[in-house]
């Protein structure tokens, strides 16, 4: 069975099924021609359906269908896990062989350990609460398969070239709806009580609703741009790369998130590292400007160094989040049953209707409860593997794109780390798309003779 028997039996379907949609419901008819087209496009040009995925992030949480229970799926969730089924039933039918990748196989143990906590974990949900979280279980597999999904199709340059492109897209649209979100719609006040988010106020959000969230994903626009500026070629390359390097800080700036402020420091550090310690006195330099222009970023720092109510808040929840751990020290409580685990401890019953209850206010500390000690390794495992293979392509590789991608790879990978200590980022659903996209793409090592590097960035 081919790809043209696939395409010739899904044809017939949607014929029929339209005709039947256009009879009962003309909404229905355009659902199902707008879903056959996604399904056509994922199964013959993936590379266009990886750059769907990427500019679906720009519309953050505004595009939410509720499932019950403080859940939802996002458009980006959809997405996601059509192209990674696509593939993989491509992969099974056709019977391709999956490339052999350094990573790969320490990214398949961390989800197999990731399944063995979720069942393990089942002894302790009802059956609603199981199906929340096997839908989460279902989104980190997909999510985890972008990863072989861009190391499998971005085997050309000509291809990371428009990966670049409209990532670049994307992080300007994200920055640009936050800048004016702050100008127009500068509280999150009134959605607070209603839908359960925290009420932001004179803080940038954008589209993510959470300054620390959209604060992690613009200083990555800010280091890949800025990664991707010392890699361009023409001029014109260069000033749309300044450009958005400066609107990606700027925006981080305004979403006056500590955390934010010290994932785009160490970032910036490991950059200069890797590029050049020259540049160090340059980020002093802006800094000390930005500080000027944005007087609030400064207070925000030094509150940092306060124990408030935040801090209070925060170091309650690392304290309730150990006393699981303890209980649950080997497979973990199952992934993602935290938020049923919490209610079990009766801890907090009012954070159980916010939307950060399934997660912990640290990444680490999120793998450990849900996946116990195994799964908490072997991810730290794979995430130390991550920086040494990255650091390695940026040695090494001879593709031009591929090195640019690595710098910034291996500068936000050492400050994403730090930011996952107050925030659980590194299960961010955006910020998970961009580093499996980001690692499945610099662990291509073969690249065919004819293929050219492009002149501009």
């Amino acid at each position: 069975m081919n790809l043209k028997i696939i395409a010739g039996t899904l044809t017939f379907f949607f014929a029929l099924g339209l005709v039947l949609a256009i009879i009962t419901n003309p909404l229905i008819a355009v659902i199902i021609m707008a879903g056959f087209s996604l399904l056509v496009i994922f199964i013959f040009r993936m590379d266009i359906g990886v750059y769907l995925v990427i500019l679906s992030l720009a519309a953050g949480q505004l595009i939410r269908i509720p499932l019950g229970q403080d859940s939802a799926i996002q458009l980006t969730d959809i997405l996601v896990v059509l192209l990674s089924s696509i593939w993989l039933i491509k992969a099974i039918i056709t019977r391709q062989k999956i490339k052999s990748t350094f990573l790969g196989p320490f990214l398949l143990i961390f989800l197999y350990l990731a399944l063995l906590s979720f069942i393990n974990g089942l002894r302790f949900l009802e059956i609603d609460q199981a199906k929340v979280s096997f839908f989460y279980l279902v989104r980190l597999i997909s999510y985890a398969t972008l990863f072989f999904v861009a190391n499998d199709i971005f085997d050309k340059a000509k291809k990371i070239h428009s990966f670049n492109k409209i990532s670049l897209i994307t992080f300007f649209t994200v920055a640009a709806t936050g800048i004016m979100q702050l100008i127009i719609f500068p509280s999150l006040a009134k959605w607070a009580a209603l839908y359960g988010w925290d009420p932001h106020i004179g803080r940038l959000f954008s589209t993510f609703l959470d300054p620390n969230f959209a604060g992690a994903f613009l200083t990555i626009g800010f280091i890949f741009s800025l990664s991707l500026l010392f890699y361009a070629k023409s001029i014109e390359g260069k000033i749309i790369l300044l450009f958005s390097s400066l609107l990606n800080l700027v925006a981080v700036i305004l979403t006056y998130s500590r955390s934010s402020y010290l994932f785009l420091f160490i970032a910036f550090f490991a950059f200069c590292l890797l590029r050049s310690k020259k540049f160090i006195w340059l980020g002093i330099a802006a800094m000390i400007i930005l500080s000027l222009i944005f007087p609030k970023s400064m207070e925000r720092i030094q509150g940092g160094f306060k124990i408030d109510e935040s801090a209070k808040t925060r170091f309650k929840t690392w304290e309730n989040t150990i006393t699981i751990i303890k209980d649950h020290p080997l497979l973990g409580v199952g992934f993602n049953s935290y938020r049923y685990a919490q209610e079990n401890y009766t801890f907090s019953k009012e954070a159980v209707q916010s939307h950060a209850v399934a997660g912990s206010d640290s990444s680490l500390l999120f793998v450990f409860v849900t996946t116990g000690f195994f799964g908490f390794l072997s991810y730290l495992i794979f995430y130390l593997l991550a920086l040494i293979k990255t650091k390695k392509v940026f040695n090494f590789s001879d593709l031009i794109q591929q090195r640019g991608l690595a710098l910034a790879i291996f500068s936000i990978l050492i400050g994403l780390i730090f930011h996952s200590l107050f925030v659980n980022s590194l299960f961010y659903p955006a910020l998970m798309v961009l580093l499996f996209i980001f690692l499945g793409i610099i662990s291509v090592d073969y690249y065919k003779k004819n293929d050219t590097i492009s002149k501009s960035n």
